[in-house]
């Protein structure tokens, strides 16, 4: 998770904002299944 989370924070840095997005988004559901 937290390679995923330093790509999205570089996403962002680059303004790639749709890449972040799906990072993102791919961490949320990750995060609901451990919940689950």
């Amino acid at each position: 998770l937290e390679s995923l989370r330093q790509r999205m924070f570089e996403a962002a840095a680059k303004k790639e904002f749709e890449e972040a997005a799906e990072i993102r988004d791919v961490i949320q559901k990750i995060q609901q299944q451990l919940l689950a």
